[in-house]
C-alpha cells in the first residue's frame, strides 16, 4: 500500500514538475520571440460578393440587395440594423449607392430556373462609403470604424476521433487528443476550416490572427487547454501576439450528423460564453464570427447623433515637427467618435486641441487605444483646471473659480 501511495505520490509530483516547466519555458520565450501585431486598418469595407448564374438585371438587383445588407451590417457591427424601417426601405434601390460592378468566371455550380447545372459568376460590387455612412447616421444607427480590434483565435475540431487546433501554417502537424502528430489537410480540417474562418470574419470585418503554432505556443498550450478552455496557459501564450480580444472555441460532430460548438470570447478582462448547433462546420463558424462582431461592435461602435456633441480638450506632447502636427491631426479627424479636432493652443512641443465627440469620453480612449501612435501619459488627470476669462473690475476679485474642464494626455509616437 505505501508503495503504491509513493508511485500515486511521484506520478503527480513528475506531473506537477512537467507542467511548471512548461509553463516557465513559455514565459522565457514570450521574452524572447514577441511578435505582437497592432489593431488593423481595414479595407474593403465597402465592398462585397455575391455569386450569381447569369448576367441579368433582376439577378444583379438582387444580388446586389445582398451585396448592401451585408456592407451595412459589417459597417455598423449590427445585424439588428436589418429590421430598421429606413434600412429596409434603402435596401430596396441598392443602385442608388453603387459605385461599380464587375463578373468574374468561377468553377462552382449553381442551379437555374430549368434545375439545370450552370457555372455561378462571381458578382463584384463597390458601394459608396459616404451613403452608407450618411444613411446610418440619418437612421441614428452605429457606426464602427475601419481601426478595429485584433482577435486572437485559438480554436480545435475534432473528426474521427482526433482533435486538431488551426494554426496559422495550413501544412504544419499540430497536437491531437491521441498524442500523434498529423496533417491538418487530413479529413474535416483540410483547406476548409481555416479558409471558411477567415471568410466569415471578412464577411463581418472582424481581423483575426490564428496562432502559430511554434515550439514557442506548443510549448504553452496543449489541445487539452483549447479543448477545455483553460485559459491561464491562453492568456500567457497570448501575450507576444498582443490581441485586445482571445477567441477560444471547440467543435465536433454528433452522432446526428450536425456539428456542436463552444466558444469563449475574452475582451477587457471578461468572459462571455457561447454555445451553437449547425448543420455543418462552416455554419457553425459563422455563428461564432457574427457572436464576437456584434459584442466587439458593442464597445467600438458609436452613434452618430447632431444634438449630442460633447467636447473635450485632448493635449498631444513630443510633436516636434510640422510633419508630426500633420499627422496627429488627421489621425484625430479619422476617429470614429471625433466630429471635429481642433488646434487650440501651441506651446513648444505640446498641441492641445479641442476635441467635439459623437460619442463620450471613453469611446475615444478606447479608440486611440487599438493604436500605439498615442500613449497616455502616465498620471495625468482628468480634469484640468482653465482661467476664468471674465473681466473683474479693478479692486475687486472675482467669486467665480477657474473652470475645470475634462482634459486627456497622450504622447505622440510617429510611425
Amino acid at each position: 500500500m505505501k508503495n503504491d501511495q509513493k508511485i500515486r505520490n511521484d506520478r503527480e509530483s513528475n506531473q506537477y514538475k512537467v507542467l511548471r516547466f512548461r509553463y516557465l519555458l513559455a514565459v522565457i520565450l514570450l521574452l524572447v520571440l514577441p511578435v505582437s501585431l497592432p489593431a488593423v486598418n481595414l479595407k474593403g469595407l465597402y465592398s462585397a460578393d455575391v455569386l450569381v448564374i447569369d448576367q441579368s438585371r433582376s439577378k444583379r438587383t438582387a444580388a446586389a440587395q445582398d451585396a448592401l445588407a451585408e456592407v451595412l451590417i459589417r459597417v455598423s457591427g449590427s445585424s439588428q440594423i436589418l429590421l430598421d424601417q429606413q434600412i429596409r426601405k434603402e435596401l430596396l434601390r441598392p443602385e442608388k449607392y453603387l459605385l461599380q460592378y464587375s463578373y468574374v468566371q468561377t468553377d462552382q455550380i449553381l442551379l437555374n430556373r430549368a434545375n439545370e447545372e450552370v457555372l455561378a459568376k462571381r458578382l463584384l460590387l463597390s458601394f459608396d462609403p459616404s451613403l452608407v455612412l450618411r444613411t446610418l447616421k440619418e437612421a441614428q444607427l452605429p457606426i464602427w470604424g475601419s481601426n478595429r480590434a485584433r482577435v486572437l483565435v485559438w480554436w480545435g475540431v475534432e473528426n474521427e476521433g482526433d482533435r486538431y487546433l488551426l494554426s496559422a501554417d495550413e501544412n504544419d502537424p499540430v497536437q491531437t487528443g491521441s498524442g500523434r502528430s498529423v496533417k491538418k489537410h487530413d479529413g474535416i480540417v483540410e483547406r476548409g476550416v481555416v479558409e471558411r474562418l477567415y471568410k466569415e470574419t471578412i464577411r463581418r470585418g472582424v481581423p483575426i490572427t490564428i496562432p502559430l503554432m511554434d515550439l514557442q505556443d506548443s510549448t504553452t498550450v496543449s489541445t487539452s487547454d483549447v479543448w477545455g478552455f483553460f485559459t491561464e496557459n491562453i492568456e500567457v501564450a497570448s501575450r507576444r501576439y498582443g490581441p485586445e480580444a482571445i477567441l477560444i472555441g471547440r467543435a465536433m460532430p454528433s452522432l446526428n450528423g450536425e456539428w456542436l460548438g463552444s466558444w469563449m470570447l475574452l475582451l477587457d478582462g471578461q468572459s462571455y460564453w457561447y454555445e451553437g448547433t449547425a448543420g455543418s462546420v462552416d455554419y457553425l463558424l459563422a455563428e461564432a464570427v457574427d457572436n464576437i462582431a456584434e459584442k466587439l461592435a458593442e464597445k467600438y461602435a458609436v452613434i452618430i447623433r447632431e444634438d449630442s456633441s460633447f467636447g473635450i480638450n485632448l493635449k498631444v506632447f513630443d510633436i516636434h515637427e510640422l510633419k508630426d502636427y500633420a499627422a496627429v491631426s488627421s489621425y484625430l479627424d479619422a476617429l470614429v467618435p471625433v466630429r471635429r479636432a481642433h488646434l487650440r493652443q501651441v506651446e513648444g512641443d505640446v498641441l492641445t486641441f479641442n476635441i467635439q465627440l459623437d460619442g463620450d469620453t471613453e469611446q475615444l480612449k478606447q479608440a486611440i487605444a487599438l493604436n500605439d501612435n498615442l500613449i497616455p501619459v502616465v498620471g495625468a488627470p482628468l480634469f484640468v483646471s482653465q482661467p476664468n476669462d471674465k473681466l473683474v473690475p479693478e479692486g475687486y476679485v472675482s467669486a467665480e473659480q477657474p473652470t475645470k474642464e475634462p482634459h486627456l494626455q497622450y504622447r505622440w509616437v510617429a510611425d
